[in-house]
């Protein structure tokens, strides 16, 4: 099973960031029996606006996940 992030986790990213950033599965629609899947091709990364967000968050103790930007640069803890 992929490692989801925590309510707190999303509640605090969404503080730090001021909705700079949103966890990745939550951008793909798909048909319910697809949940999981999605959840595992995405459950552990962030989508974030730009670099220095990306930067903060992939590097933070309290989110260390994977932080792609809209421009597809990666940042990985």
């Amino acid at each position: 099973m992929p490692h989801m992030p925590t309510k707190e986790t999303l509640d605090y990213v969404a503080q730090v960031t001021q909705g700079k950033a949103v966890h990745a599965a939550t951008l793909v629609k798909a048909a319910l029996q697809l949940e999981r899947t999605i959840q595992f091709v995405f459950g552990e990364a962030f989508v974030c606006e730009d670099n220095e967000t990306a930067r903060k968050l992939a590097f933070d103790p309290r989110v260390n996940m994977q932080c792609v930007t809209l421009e597809g640069d990666v940042y990985s803890p």
